[in-house]
């Protein structure tokens, strides 16, 4: 596949630094590094050096996860020493809860954050329209150990086997792949899952065989809901052959156009 290029690569300009998730809003990534400290941001057209987003410099402790709520044109991070933080447009940051349990995850849908504490197994959820006062959403043994999860409606996630599980109105429920023998292989022990109310597709990362696949989705009116299509798969030919085994997190374009995924201390773009 020729269509990959890497962006950067952190640990070049901050040894040590590590990341746990990756964001793309406008012309602009960002990235999470609890080890440094920091989040992180370059530009998402060409290769470039991060650099750390003053912004949010001294309000942080430990920054463990971003997401985007379009609801809101606003970011959330979620930091490990003091909750869930909503980034204004200016920057600026408006601390909106304390910190939640062993909270490592967090997802918007509908303008709500979601967030997953996978050594207890409990989703929690904070609510836009009630001061984004924190419950708890649903507890299942399915979550205890999970690697990641996306919100569309339904909630995916890998568990800590590397399956996909599907639940619906907080009860799990039928997930099933068609059209396999276009894959060649099935899928190996996921290890990332990305998804938004507003992409017709799913991304699932398999390491173990070096691809990302992509999932159609069922249409809203669809009468049969629990088959995703099995549409194509990016695959890295490329001199860095194993750059594809080791995805740890992935985000997509607003327009669907690109690709970026985190493998170690790198940051890539796919262009699909």
């Amino acid at each position: 596949m020729s269509n990959v290029q890497i962006l950067s690569d952190v640990s070049i300009f901050y040894p040590g630094a590590n990341i746990s998730s990756i964001l793309n809003v406008g012309e602009s990534i960002y990235i999470t590094s609890p080890s440094s400290q920091y989040v992180f941001s370059f530009s998402n057209s060409s290769s470039s050096n991060p650099s750390i987003f003053e912004s949010l410099k001294s309000g942080i402790s430990i920054p463990q996860y971003l997401t985007y709520s379009v609801t809101d044109s606003s970011m959330f991070l979620y930091d490990v020493n003091n909750g869930l933080y909503k980034v204004n447009a200016s920057g600026s940051l408006q601390n909106l809860t304390n910190p939640i349990a062993s909270v490592k995850y967090i997802q918007s849908f509908l303008g709500n954050i979601y967030m997953l504490d996978p050594s207890s197994g409990v989703m929690y959820v904070a609510n836009k329209n009630n001061g984004y006062k924190v419950s708890k959403d649903f507890t299942s043994p399915i979550l205890k150990g999970s690697k990641s999860f996306a919100v569309d409606g339904n909630i995916f996630v890998v568990d800590s086997s590397g399956s996909i599980e599907r639940f619906y109105a907080n009860q799990p429920t039928p997930f099933n792949i068609t059209n396999q023998e276009a894959m060649e292989y099935p899928l190996g022990e996921v290890s990332y899952i990305y998804d938004n109310m507003y992409t017709n597709d799913i991304f699932i990362v398999d390491p173990s065989h070096e691809r990302v696949v992509v999932l159609q989705k069922p249409a809203i009116n669809a009468t049969d809901t629990i088959d995703y299509k099995f549409v194509k798969q990016y695959v890295y030919l490329g001199s860095d052959s194993k750059i594809f085994s080791h995805i740890d997190y992935i985000d997509i374009s607003s327009d669907g156009s690109s690709l970026y995924l985190v493998s170690g201390t790198k940051i890539i773009k796919v262009s699909v």
